[in-house]
């Protein structure tokens, strides 16, 4: 068993049920508590299989936080954030790590970019700069950081125009084609950790 304060434990078990763990007892620490890269990704809900490949992943390559959004352009509506959490859970297993990240509720872009706290960058994925990866200005190992992909259709005008006039917003290229939403978030997420293995 596992958790991200006391890490992942071997653990005897004193009674179970036919679908859960009542009792058990905790008997040799096998790993300490992993602490996770500080990024959060937010991006739009896709179609099962595909929103499934983005959670997946996305807890594979590192993040804290996935926050799924609606935009002008989102096609589904709804999610079930015990299901993802669960694929987040055994995606953590997959990869040998210990804390899962935090999924969270659906909500409104521009509810959660009103609400943005102020020592966090947005690098934000936008599909009509058809170039070669960016740097990120000013970019510190121990920052904290999100990235936001768009949706299938990607994003409106006026979204693009709304996020560019964010200071804490940076736009960020993946380069000359276009590129699903899936591959994006995977694309965008290892660029941003291969960005702070360069600065190490």
């Amino acid at each position: 068993m596992f958790n991200d304060r006391d890490g992942e434990w071997q653990v005897k078990l004193v009674d179970s049920g036919a679908r859960n763990i009542v009792a058990g007892t905790c008997q040799v620490q096998i790993a300490a508590a992993d602490i996770l890269p500080d990024v959060w990704l937010l991006f739009a809900p896709l179609k099962k299989v595909r929103i499934d490949y983005v959670v997946e992943k996305a807890t594979e390559i590192g993040v804290s936080r996935l926050m799924p959004v609606t935009t002008q352009y989102t096609m589904a509506s709804r999610i079930s954030v015990g299901r993802l959490t669960s694929l987040a859970i055994s995606s953590t297993e997959q990869c040998g790590g210990i804390t899962v990240p935090c999924i969270q509720p659906l909500q409104k872009l521009e509810s959660v970019l009103e609400n943005w706290p102020g020592d966090r960058i947005l690098c934000y994925c936008d599909e009509t700069m058809l170039a070669w990866p960016n740097e990120i200005p000013g970019y510190q190992r121990d920052g904290k950081y999100a990235v936001l992909v768009g949706p299938e259709g990607g994003f409106s005008p006026r979204e693009r125009q709304y996020l560019r006039g964010l200071e804490f917003v940076v736009p960020f290229a993946l380069g000359p084609r276009i590129m699903r939403a899936e591959t994006a978030a995977v694309v965008a997420l290892t660029l941003l950790h291969s960005s702070g293995s360069r600065a190490a």
